[in-house]
Order: C-alpha cells, then sequence, then structure tokens
C-alpha cells in the first residue's frame, strides 16, 4: 500500500511588475515613463507661459486708468504744466534762448515758494534794484545757463532780459577788485609784478569804523571800499567815484 502524498497548492508569489503606461500613450511631456510616485517636473515660469498679448493690452488699460485718474484728482498740477509749456514757448518766440535748451527754473514773483514778493526784490540790493525795478507780483522770471529772462503774461511783454544779479555782482567785484589793484600798483603801494588778489568790503557805517579807528578812517566816507592784501600786508582804502586811493596803511592779520 502506497503511502498518501499530500498535494502541495504552494506556488511562487507573483511578482509585482513595473508600472508602464499603456503602448501608444504619451503625455504632455513626451514618452516619459514614471513611477507610481514620480510625477514629472512642471517646467519653470509657467506663470510668464501664461501671460498672452490679451493680458498684456489688459495691464496697459489699467495703467492708462491710474493715470487718468492721478490728473483728474490733481487736476491743478496737469493745468500748472501746461501753462509753464505755454509760457516757455511765448518766451522763445520773443527773445533769443539757447537752442533746444529748457529753462532750469521757471517762478512767479511773489508765489511764496521760490521767489519774494517784488518790493523785496528790490530791497536785497541795488542791482536788484534796477534788475526788478518794473517788476510785479505774478510776472514770471525763465531761468537759463546764460541769461535770465522777466515775462509778464497780462499783455505778453519781456521786461529784462540779461544776466542774472548774482552773475551782475560777480561782474561787479571783479572790475572793482580790477580798479583797486590797478592804482595801488600806479601809486607803489604794492610791487608792479603783484599778483595777490585782495580782499573787497565796501564802507556802508563810516560813522562805526571812525569810532573804532579814528586816524585811519577819518577821510572815508560810506561807499568807499576797503582792500585788504594779507599776504603784503597793506591795507588800502579805495574811492571809487574818483578812482583814487584814500589812505593807505599797515596791519596784521591775527589768527585765533
Amino acid at each position: 500500500m502506497q503511502p498518501a502524498v499530500e498535494q502541495n497548492n504552494w506556488e511562487p508569489p507573483l511578482q509585482r511588475q513595473p508600472y508602464a503606461q499603456p503602448q501608444g500613450a504619451s503625455n504632455h511631456y513626451g514618452n516619459y515613463h514614471a513611477m507610481p510616485n514620480q510625477l514629472p517636473k512642471k517646467p519653470r515660469f509657467g506663470i510668464l507661459r501664461k501671460i498672452r498679448p490679451m493680458s498684456l493690452v489688459v495691464l496697459l488699460m489699467v495703467i492708462l486708468q491710474i493715470a487718468t485718474l492721478y490728473f483728474l484728482i490733481n487736476p491743478i498740477n496737469l493745468i500748472n504744466q501746461l501753462n509753464t509749456v505755454q509760457i516757455v514757448n511765448r518766451v522763445s518766440s520773443k527773445v533769443s534762448v539757447p537752442p533746444s535748451e529748457l529753462p532750469q527754473v521757471v517762478a512767479r514773483v511773489g508765489d511764496g515758494k521760490s521767489l519774494p514778493s517784488a518790493d523785496d526784490l528790490r530791497k536785497e540790493n541795488e542791482i536788484q534794484a534796477q534788475v526788478y525795478k518794473e517788476v510785479q507780483n505774478g510776472d514770471y522770471v525763465l531761468l537759463y545757463s546764460s541769461k535770465m529772462i522777466v515775462y509778464r503774461e497780462s499783455n505778453d511783454t519781456v521786461l529784462y532780459q540779461g544776466d542774472t544779479p548774482t552773475v551782475i555782482l560777480q561782474k561787479a567785484q571783479q572790475t572793482l577788485m580790477d580798479k583797486v589793484i590797478a592804482v595801488a600798483k600806479k601809486d607803489g603801494i604794492i610791487d608792479a609784478k603783484n599778483e595777490e588778489r585782495p580782499q573787497l568790503s565796501t564802507i556802508t557805517d563810516i560813522a562805526k569804523l571812525k569810532q573804532e579807528n579814528t586816524s585811519f578812517y577819518t577821510q572815508g566816507a560810506n561807499n568807499d571800499v576797503i582792500a585788504l592784501f594779507p599776504t603784503t600786508g597793506k591795507i588800502v582804502l579805495y574811492r571809487p567815484q574818483t578812482d583814487s586811493i584814500v589812505k593807505t596803511g599797515n596791519f596784521k592779520l591775527n589768527i585765533n
């Protein structure tokens, strides 16, 4: 009698097959076969790819609306800018200005911001009193690199064109200095080869100076010019009206 043989129904375990897409299938990124836990990476700059020409049009329309809203809220600024352009064009048609140059400054007399009142301008000094002689509050002052222009809009008239008061003052001081040096060399106060530039100041209160130094300022008068030559150690009292030297002396420059 043969022994019974137990039937063994064991079978080897099924092997897990690698994941694969069906043949002929492809995704957006090409024939890429990925494992279940591996997803294809999205390309960079995806947001930029979504911007289409229509989106750019919408963006420009938004910017235009914002700019329009700004000028609607602040119409005074827009009006002032347009008025300034008109003033510049009118002045350019009446006087010679540097070609293709816009004025560095366009201001109104007495506006309380850039320029004081006409009366205050004239009170500054004699030069400004001459430059702003006929100027009124509300007149325009245009400053170019080579000249200053004063314009009145009400009657479309140019009141002044020429150097600024500052430039006029600088030229006047240079002319005065040249005269003082020439007379000092002529009178033998300084050497003819001396190239020293003196320090100048105009006397406005001679009575006070006479109290401080009676001997030197005895013959002095208001509007006389005091010229100091630091290197030479000379002090000169010069009178512009007669182009002459009233008094000379020596001095020491004390440096504290």
